[in-house]
């Protein structure tokens, strides 16, 4: 299984007091923190419609929230709507996108929030494998998915190549 044990939640952690206060007393803060703040809320079990203003979340900044965040697991079973808007909120955004825009914590925020969802994607790729018997592993070698089986489990990320794909001529890259 994944180890849950590492997501970024030893940055998130070391926020202190003051970090939190700080950004939780912002009246009109940088759009980035909201969006940030809201997605991590939401993955931590806020309905959407609770966090979609600014004023709804500056009260659930607090000390508290930084316990949820740490014995939080991404990896276990449950609802996949909440990782979806979550991804959804952020997506485009980047660790130094949202520092620079935003502000540290509200960087730790983002980071620990697209590490959940990027967490829970492979948990649910691991599972979804185990449930119909597709072993990673045959007679203790390790075997490459078929390209069926990895159109089925990673259909939106399009960045990797299929084996025997890569591109060798420059120009035929820009073609494409």
């Amino acid at each position: 299984g994944i180890n849950a044990e590492y997501m970024g939640n030893a940055d998130v952690e070391k926020l202190t007091k003051d970090q939190l206060l700080e950004m939780a007393n912002y009246k009109h803060p940088p759009e980035v923190i909201p969006i940030v703040v809201s997605a991590a809320l939401i993955l931590l079990g806020s309905k959407p419609s609770s966090v979609k203003e600014w004023n709804l979340c500056r009260p659930k900044i607090k000390m508290p929230l930084l316990q949820k965040i740490a014995k939080y697991d991404p990896t276990k079973p449950g609802k996949k709507a909440k990782y979806i808007r979550a991804k959804k909120n952020i997506k485009g955004l980047t660790v130094e996108a949202v520092q620079s825009r935003g502000s540290i914590p509200a960087a730790l925020f983002f980071e620990w929030a697209h590490v959940s969802i990027q967490l829970r994607y492979a948990a649910d790729v691991q599972r979804r494998r185990h449930k119909h018997g597709i072993s990673e592993f045959q007679d203790g070698v390790e075997r490459p998915a078929t390209a069926e089986e990895d159109d089925k489990e990673d259909e939106d990320d399009g960045d990797e190549e299929e084996p025997g794909e890569e591109e060798t001529d420059p120009s035929a890259a820009e073609e494409a």
